[in-house]
């Protein structure tokens, strides 16, 4: 039970990256499913903490197949005690989303 009291789990961490980097996809209001994910681990997060996510859109470009792919990049970051504005970074992650007509087809013949 210690390790919990100290630190934070790896695959929450990736749960949550995979959430918050659909972002870009989703204000595009482009319909897309993971294609990748790369989580690189920094440093260990202390609990308690505050801790915050940031997302970036970094390319968007057309695949072979014709689909729309969308790169996003993100960090996981806590502030320093002292100076908000030292940022320290415990994770990055960058993750590729393809677009995908079978979801979009099943999502309006649902709703």
């Amino acid at each position: 039970n210690l390790i919990y009291k100290c630190s934070n789990h790896g695959a929450a961490i990736a749960a949550i990256f995979d959430e918050i980097l659909a972002v870009p996809p989703v204000q595009l209001d482009i319909i897309a499913v993971t294609k990748s994910l790369d989580i690189q681990y920094k440093k260990p997060i202390e609990i308690p903490n505050t801790i915050a996510f940031e997302v970036h859109l970094k390319s968007i470009f057309i695949n072979p197949k014709g689909q729309r792919e969308i790169e996003s990049f993100g960090q996981l970051i806590s502030f320093n005690e002292n100076y908000y504005n030292n940022k320290i970074i415990h994770a990055t992650a960058t993750g590729l989303w393809c677009e995908s007509s079978l979801l979009a087809n099943f999502i309006k013949s649902n709703l």
